[in-house]
């Protein structure tokens, strides 16, 4: 049987991802990193399977090796800001996922998870104008920041 390639441990590591199946998405993302230890999409996907699965100093260290490899790259930043977000480190949280837009202004799910950031540090203003925008690009997450206003 032949070796399997990089592009198809990292499709069956997205398909196991998508599933929910974080453990063996993990395994498939690190074995396609082993292949190509420079791919920021396994790395964003390896990153994101640690996320889930509360793993955050390590979903850090490969999303930071993402942001580095691909400065520019919206997502990297945006799942970077998320772990610092569940790690508690709100100013670095807010600066990363403020980067990630910077790159994608109309990235909606950053957008959101700025309002739930600044919720929880008391900034409703903030909440109200990031609730405007996110209408604007998406109005199904934009319901969500409403009900937070309206709190």
């Amino acid at each position: 049987m032949p070796a399997k390639t990089f592009q198809s441990h990292f499709e069956s590591a997205e398909t196991h991802f998508q599933e929910g199946r974080y453990d063996e998405a993990q395994s498939e993302y690190e074995k396609a990193l082993a292949l190509n230890p420079n791919s920021v999409e396994a790395l964003i996907g390896l990153g994101c399977a640690l996320l889930n699965k509360g793993l955050l100093g390590e979903a850090e260290e490969r999303l930071r090796k993402a942001t580095t490899l691909a400065p520019d790259n919206a997502h990297a930043h945006f799942y970077l800001g998320n772990v610092y977000d569940d790690v508690g480190k709100n100013e670095l949280a807010l600066q990363t996922i403020e980067k990630a837009i910077a790159l994608k202004p109309d990235f909606a799910e950053a957008y959101l998870a700025l309002g739930f950031i600044y919720y929880r540090l008391g900034n409703r203003a903030k909440v109200v104008e990031l609730y405007e925008t996110l209408s604007r690009l998406e109005p199904s997450l934009a319901e969500q920041l409403r009900k937070l206003i309206e709190l």
